[in-house]
């Protein structure tokens, strides 16, 4: 008797779970008198009654423990309480329950674990997650994100880049608010943004002498009432590029970029960029690549892949920009990308996402360009440059060795910033030794000035550059009206380099940059002067210009492909001078015998000639000559003399 009664209670119990298998009730099933409470808990919630609404859970929880709604709202209420602990327990009581009837509790969890520091067990609910039965694909993305996350900080902090964060010190940074570093190409200035009272962004700069930086100054012809701020500064410092708010009030900001120049010793008017650049969405964070001709920036505009997108676009012949392009799925994702930074070798792109597997909130990110011309998959520049906290816009130095960042200090929790206490966080400008591997390609610069040979005086002009292996131009800018101008050269390439003018004769040189450390350290530097072309009526024979890169095949007088871009700047200036007559001089150095040297100049002279003659020119303007080893510019006792020595040259002959 007694064991079918036990038979009896076995099958009733069987039938009731089998009923209800997880043995728990929900806010549908539990009594009224129960659910009142609970009720009473979700209104608290909605007031913001925190602790009331944890009383009213726990009320609800002492009358039926198996209470699983109110089980879920208990734990999750002191979690938003900060009691990690207590909501820890509370979770697990409910994955004891039914791991499945709310998975978002999973997740929960999981985040609880990350502020705790226990990734391992954030992980591991994180995937239980994604494992179970929500369709809530919103949601599904954002955890996969967060697993993501979880396994990343793991292995970051195994594995730490060695870094020496350095704060900049009391001439930049201040108890406000310093963000946005801009620095120069050579390193000696620097552009920041600073929060100033009362609820303003300005910029300043600093100059930095025997290697410190002075005191930051406001740059007073640029700062409005209208929180100027995300600047760039072009790679000459005579552009500048940020964002400033439009419309009347804060509240009702629309951020767009503007444009300044550095003219006469003053920053001009700063000009709305205007369409297609800006949008009635919002721009910021504008990034210049190193001649001034490709921006990058961050949009809220129609077409992204996510809340905010890094675009570019190209400055078109007319001076007018192209429609900007996405950066593409590499980049972007669903998320915020902004502060893109592009190295002046072009092919470096930092900037920071929260969108992409780091360390929690934004994190700081490179990307190269793939040989494609498509941007690679993103690198987190790791731990402890990426940390919990959120990670602010960074620049690296011409020789990629110095990173100059945001640093927010890490004491601060950042989920609990808000718009009262904003002001408040301490936000500095640091920099730091960038680790080997996630520098930049090396690369250099050229920096000159172009004069009049007669008056010494600057005179604006436009510089090509060109590499010598393909003839392709790499640069075309034009000087200042001070004559001056700087190009930026990637390392371990030879370039063709010529100036020109109208009115005078065009400047021609040649310089190789090695890949390696030491060939970058001191940029290229040039004073060049232009010699007028002579009238017509006054011609007389001239001092004789070297075309530095007209070359030849070792010991032979067969031109390089290299030359043709020289000669056919030559065959420009017979064009448009058709009253000057020309003479092509060829030269050796002292190796080898004096006929074999005559022989030889005189062939390449001829060489010039026959090239010239192809290309239509007059026969009864051009003659040439060779001159063998008898008219040294340089010693023959060194290699860089003999160079100097071989030559092949042009003069302008007298009527």
């Amino acid at each position: 008797m007694k064991n079918l009664l036990f038979l009896l209670l076995f099958f009733q119990a069987f039938s009731i779970y089998a009923q209800n298998p997880s043995n728990y009730f929900t806010k549908k099933t539990i009594s009224p008198k129960i659910k009142k409470y609970f009720d009473s808990g979700i209104d608290d919630l909605s007031m913001g009654e925190y602790k009331k609404a944890l009383r009213n859970f726990k009320r609800a929880l002492e009358e039926e423990p198996k209470f699983i709604d109110a089980q879920i709202y208990y734990a999750a209420t002191q979690q938003a309480l900060g009691d990690l602990n207590a909501a820890e327990i509370g979770f697990h009581k409910v994955m004891m329950m039914d791991d499945q009837y709310d998975p978002k509790a999973m997740y929960s969890l999981a985040q609880i674990y990350w502020k705790m520091e226990n990734y391992l067990d954030a992980s591991k609910w994180a995937k239980k997650f994604l494992e179970s039965r929500s369709k809530n694909e919103i949601m599904r993305k954002e955890v996969k994100l967060f697993y993501e996350n979880c396994l990343f900080i793991s292995e970051a902090l195994k594995n730490p880049v060695t870094i020496t964060p350095k704060n900049l010190g009391p001439n930049i940074n201040t108890n406000m608010m310093e963000y946005i570093p801009s620095i120069s190409i050579d390193d000696s200035t620097l552009v920041f943004t600073r929060k100033i009272p009362v609820d303003n962004e300005d910029f300043f700069q600093s100059k930095k002498i025997n290697n410190e930086w002075q005191p930051a100054t406001p740059i007073s012809e640029l700062n409005t009432l209208n929180n100027e701020g995300a600047q760039t500064i072009s790679a000459d410092g005579k552009t500048l590029i940020y964002a400033s708010c439009v419309g009347n009030g804060r509240d009702n900001c629309q951020m767009d970029l503007f444009i300044s120049k550095f003219e006469n010793g003053h920053w001009t008017k700063a000009k709305n960029m205007g369409s297609p650049i800006n949008t009635p969405g919002w721009e910021s964070y504008p990034s210049l690549n190193s001649n001034g001709k490709r921006i990058y920036f961050a949009s809220k505009r129609v077409g992204g892949k996510g809340e905010v997108d890094l675009w570019s676009s190209d400055l078109k012949n007319d001076g007018s920009w192209s429609i900007p392009e996405n950066l593409g799925d590499s980049i972007n994702t669903e998320g915020v990308e902004q502060a893109p930074f592009i190295h002046p070798d072009g092919n470096s792109l930092y900037f920071m996402s929260n969108g992409h597997p780091g360390m929690g909130g934004f994190d700081l990110y490179l990307s190269h360009k793939g040989i494609d011309g498509k941007w690679e998959k993103p690198i987190n520049l790791g731990y402890p440059i990426n940390t919990r906290a959120n990670e602010g816009s960074l620049v690296v130095s011409l020789d990629g060795k110095t990173a100059y960042y945001t640093y927010t200090d890490t004491s601060v929790d950042i989920n609990s910033i808000n718009k009262q206490n904003f002001n408040n966080i301490k936000t500095d400008i640091y920099s730091f030794e960038m680790p080997p591997k996630l520098r930049p390609k090396l690369v250099t610069f050229v920096k000159g000035i172009t004069l009049d040979n007669e008056t010494k005086q600057p005179i604006k002009s436009t510089v090509f550059i060109y590499e010598l292996d393909n003839n392709v131009e790499i640069s075309s800018s034009e000087t200042d009206e001070n004559g001056s101008f700087t190009i930026v050269l990637p390392a371990g390439k030879s370039y063709g380099f010529r100036v020109n003018k109208q009115g005078y004769l065009f400047y021609s040189d040649n310089f190789e940059v090695p890949y390696n450390a030491s060939s970058v350290e001191k940029p290229f530097t040039r004073t060049i002067f232009l010699r007028k072309i002579p009238e017509s009526k006054s011609i007389t024979v001239t001092k004789p210009i070297v075309l530095k890169n007209v070359l030849f095949k070792t010991g032979s007088s067969t031109l390089l492909e290299a030359s043709y871009i020289e000669l056919a700047q030559l065959l420009v200036l017979l064009k448009e001078n058709p009253n000057i007559k020309i003479q092509i001089n060829g030269h050796t150095d002292n190796i080898g015998s004096e006929s074999a040297n005559q022989v030889l100049s005189l062939n390449r002279a001829k060489a010039v000639y026959d090239y010239l003659i192809q290309n239509k020119a007059d026969t009864n303007r051009i003659s040439y000559k060779g001159f063998g080893m008898t008219k040294p510019l340089d010693t023959n006792d060194t290699e860089q003399g003999r160079q100097n020595n071989r030559r092949t040259e042009f003069e302008i002959l007298s009527n």
